[in-house]
């Protein structure tokens, strides 16, 4: 029988409550320890014997401190987070170099070495080889004029900042701002003067411009080095964004211009191939922001994109359609069937296509509403492209009232012809005027015919003119077009030659004589 002991898992046997299992973590909580001026804890990250501890650890502490903040500028967050640290060649596999502490001309790697602490394990503390140069360059550090300048009040601690630094932060915002406007309005100027006037600075040069001018110019205020490790963090993340707008403006801008050139020069479906190009480039612009700002913040990309993987699949059974609409999207566009600005029929509903997106194809119907449907559907729905016609068709039945001769018909059909035959925006071979049926209420005369002209206002004017000359054509023969009305029917009086009329119902051949 299995004993509950043997059951249950085993725990780990040293946490570090200091958290200095890696490099990143251990060199950042000493930082943290001797911001908050708890030096007794922040020696507890020093390569220092237990029993020297207590009397050379604070004060070594303290100048630590105090050499980063004037002369340590790497950026914390590419220091390794792994366990082991990073690999680097001519150094111990237990050491971690940090970068250079330099004050004046002097200088010392700051390394970190790991170590066996009999509580917590494997632990990475600052090595002794450092702190024997820590107090050479702490007698160097100079003196700040400006700081001995300013107010106590001002000196006063606020966020771990003294408040006369957060106030120059966000000065320099204003005045970083002004400088990046003045050098903008310079450089427009100058274009001006040349052949590249036309073009306009984006907005997004601006934001870029003034992240850089404020980020040198807060390195005066001698901000403590955990603090610029935040302050970097803030800048890089907005000049990730400020990229990201830049590129997406870029993209717009240069989609704008194939797609004019496409569409000036015939090629409409290119057109609207680089409307779907554009869209899918900004979909990995978004990821690729997205992944780069992860890795700067610190985590681990590996883990993310295996995640990515993982969650890909699962995310592909749960958005089946929205992968269908995407390569819909991808079909109608490839195989050229309708182009943004076409007139179509979709199903029944008419109107022009306004938009290919990666979801859903749109467009405003004849009656002015927006008409979505979804890619999937639309790459297996018959679509009419009315914009693709050569030319129009004008067909019509005349319905002639029953009186007519037979004389009047054959006049009417030559003069239709020959009103027809003359005009040089109807195709000719084409061309079809027939007596075809004796209808219910009318004789029926057909006329088939195509307009050469794909311009529907077009087709509109010579379709009127048409008619109003085939209408002029029959009234001159002497007949005129038949309508619904009672059938009167005329009975004649031998004896006397009285004609008397009686209706006999409803019919829409006319009189009948």
């Amino acid at each position: 029988m299995v004993s509950l002991a043997q059951e249950k898992k085993e725990e780990p046997k040293n946490i570090d409550p200091l958290n200095r299992t890696t490099p990143r973590s251990s060199i950042t909580g000493f930082l943290r320890a001797a911001e908050r001026g708890n030096y007794a804890t922040a020696a507890r990250y020093l390569d220092i014997q237990e029993r020297s501890r207590a009397s050379l650890g604070v004060t070594m502490a303290r100048e630590l401190q105090a050499i980063m903040n004037d002369g340590y500028d790497s950026p914390l967050g590419l220091i390794s987070d792994q366990l082991e640290g990073s690999d680097e060649e001519g150094l111990a596999p237990n050491k971690e170099r940090l970068g250079k502490i330099t004050i004046g001309e002097s200088s010392v790697d700051l390394i970190l070495t790991r170590v066996e602490d009999p509580e917590a394990g494997p632990v990475w503390v600052v090595s002794s080889e450092t702190l024997a140069k820590v107090p050479t360059l702490s007698r160097q550090i100079r003196a700040v004029v400006l700081v001995d300048a300013i107010p106590e009040e001002l000196q006063k601690r606020v966020l771990g900042l003294e408040i006369w630094q957060w106030i120059g932060i966000v000065a320099l915002l204003f005045v970083a701002y002004g400088i990046a406007q003045l050098i903008t309005y310079l450089v427009r100027k100058m274009l001006q003067r040349t052949r590249w006037n036309v073009i306009e600075i984006p907005r997004s040069i601006l934001l870029l411009l003034a992240i850089f001018i404020h980020a040198r110019l807060v390195a005066y205020l001698e901000l403590p080095v955990l603090y610029r490790s935040y302050y970097a963090r803030v800048t890089a993340a907005l000049f990730i964004l400020g990229m990201a707008w830049l590129l997406s403006q870029a993209i717009d801008r240069l989609a704008e211009n194939f797609r004019s050139r496409a569409v000036s020069s015939g090629r409409l479906a290119t057109g609207s191939w680089v409307i779907i190009g554009q869209r899918i480039l900004k979909v990995m612009l978004f990821a690729s922001v997205v992944l780069i700002f992860l890795g700067w913040m610190g985590f681990n990309l590996s883990a993310a994109l295996a995640g990515v993987g993982i969650g890909g699949i699962a995310i592909g059974f749960g958005a089946q359609k929205t992968i269908e609409n995407l390569f819909g999207g991808l079909s109608v566009a490839s195989d050229k069937v309708i182009r943004v600005g076409d007139t179509c029929n979709f199903g029944g509903k008419v109107g022009s296509v306004t938009d290919i997106g990666l979801r859903s194809t749109r467009m405003r119907t004849t009656e002015r509403t927006e008409l979505s449907i979804p890619n999937g559907v639309l790459a297996t729905m018959q679509v009419e492209n009315l914009s693709m016609r050569d030319k129009l068709l004008f067909q019509t039945t005349l319905g002639l009232r029953y009186e007519t001769t037979q004389e009047q018909l054959e006049t009417i059909l030559k003069e239709i012809r020959e009103l027809l035959g003359a005009d040089r925006r109807i195709e000719q071979s084409s061309l079809r005027v027939r007596f075809i049926n004796y209808g219910e209420t009318a004789l029926q005369v057909e006329i088939f015919s195509y307009v050469l002209t794909a311009d529907f206002g077009k087709f509109a004017e010579a379709r009127e003119e048409i008619l109003l000359s085939i209408m002029k054509i029959v009234q001159g023969a002497g007949t005129n077009f038949s309508f619904p009305t009672p059938t009167s029917i005329y009975v004649e009086d031998k004896r006397s030659g009285h004609v008397e009329g009686k209706q006999s119902g409803s019919s829409a051949g006319g009189a009948v004589n």
